[in-house]
């Protein structure tokens, strides 16, 4: 009755800054060839075939590293916007 209330919070803000790991970690397995194989689209597989372009074709590395990062920093505030919401003190 009284802990899972307590427990919800930082649990759910916790996940949250989690699945930005964990979508970090999947795009650099199948950067470095470990993840999802070709013809399966994902985001480490794009960085690493536009690589061998990198000079002359440098929008095909830079967009999906940057699609990266904008998904990462949105999971990331969007567990800092749960834990603020479930915070009990005003600041």
């Amino acid at each position: 009755n009284e802990i899972l209330p307590n427990c919800l919070g930082p649990i759910l803000t916790k996940a949250t800054l989690d699945v930005g790991w964990v979508i970090l970690i999947g795009a650099a397995l199948s950067f470095v060839g470990l993840g999802a194989q070709p013809p399966t689209p994902d985001l480490g597989t794009m960085v690493a075939e536009g690589a061998q372009y990198l000079p002359a074709y440098w929008w095909m590395s830079i967009f999906p590293a940057v699609a990266i990062s904008i998904i990462i920093l949105g999971f990331n505030l969007l567990g800092d916007g749960i834990r603020d919401a479930f915070s009990e003190e005003l600041v």
